[in-house]
């Protein structure tokens, strides 16, 4: 993969952004006039992009808690 495959595409951008506002998977679809899946499939491209899985980001969130 070169890098430019690493980097989030337009639409990934936009989407991660409204990830960054709290808005949920179809409230994303809703604003970007896309699906749900759609949308779901980006989330998963970017997180293949950064080499992370959802457990990972589980564990960080958690452990991000115990720290507060």
């Amino acid at each position: 993969m070169s890098n430019d495959n690493l980097l989030p595409s337009g639409r990934e951008l936009e989407v991660l952004a409204l990830i960054a506002k709290s808005k949920s998977s179809k409230q994303i679809a809703d604003i970007l006039g896309t699906s749900v899946d759609t949308v779901n499939n980006q989330r998963k491209h970017m997180m293949k992009k950064a080499g992370v899985t959802m457990a990972e980001l589980i564990v960080r969130y958690t452990n991000s808690l115990s720290r507060q």
